[in-house]
């Protein structure tokens, strides 16, 4: 088991969602920070179902950081 991060985080991967371990790129402002994706939930609503992440900022390390719109990652 890795070292323990700060924050409310999900090791589990959704289905259809980037694989645990991915680096990804923040795409939204602000634009550029590397991160290492931790673990994904799919979230049901209304109008379908969204894949929100828990990231590893590279800034940040050992804090755990929800992304809610998938939108915002991109590949490094």
């Amino acid at each position: 088991m890795g070292r323990a991060l700060k924050g409310y985080y999900v090791r589990v991967q959704a289905d259809g969602a980037l694989p645990n371990g991915s680096r990804a790129r923040r795409v939204a402002d602000p634009a550029g920070d590397l991160g290492t994706i931790i673990g994904s939930i799919r979230r049901l609503g209304r109008s379908g179902s969204t894949l929100e992440y828990f990231v590893e900022w590279d800034e940040q390390p050992g804090v755990a950081v929800l992304v809610t719109d998938a939108l915002e990652l991109g590949r490094p």
